[in-house]
């Protein structure tokens, strides 16, 4: 229960107009370190739920980016955690770097999980959403993708979705690279 309090209140929080959050240079090895982190944080409920998870960002050179270090581990946290949650018994859950695309570093969590449903994924960043898919025992009110969508674009980043049901999942997380 408190947990549902939480994301209701960070979620009021975010959303609100006057919301702001303060973007910076983040050197390449603290972006890894950040990534490792949400990594580390999720290893708990992945063994839980029998899900392995790999950071294939950790022996790479990332680039310096711009951004807030709490709304990356939020959104990171968030997609993470989704991609545990609706995920299968003995499932895989990927971190990686996919490049720079159009001064964009690109960052992807994929998953071998249900998937979403074509006829769904534009519903998907709506808030209080929880498709048809997610099961009544899974925790969560259905706000982590929209605060992780706000907050994205409060960095001038981008987020979007890829795959299709039973093909798992994958979200691709663009952050501006550092000048």
């Amino acid at each position: 229960m408190l947990a549902i309090v939480e994301q209701t209140l960070n979620y009021a929080n975010v959303m609100g107009s006057n919301y702001q959050i303060s973007c910076s240079e983040i050197g390449g090895e603290r972006l890894g370190m950040l990534i490792e982190n949400s990594c580390i944080n999720k290893e708990v409920l992945a063994h839980e739920l029998d899900v392995s998870i790999t950071n294939q960002c950790h022996d790479i050179s990332l680039p310096n980016v711009v951004g807030a270090e709490l709304a990356i581990n939020n959104i990171l946290g968030s997609i993470i955690d989704n991609a545990i949650k609706y995920n299968v018994e003995g499932g895989d859950v990927t971190i990686n770097f996919a490049g720079v695309t159009d001064g964009l570093a690109c960052f992807e969590v994929c998953d071998t999980g249900i998937g979403i449903p074509s006829d769904a994924t534009d519903k998907i960043f709506e808030p209080f959403e929880r498709l048809s898919l997610a099961t009544g025992d899974t925790e969560g009110i259905g706000v982590g993708l929209s605060i992780a969508r706000r907050l994205t674009d409060l960095m001038n980043g981008e987020i979007t979705y890829q795959h299709g049901p039973g093909d798992g999942s994958s979200f691709r997380i663009s952050l501006p690279i550092a000048h």
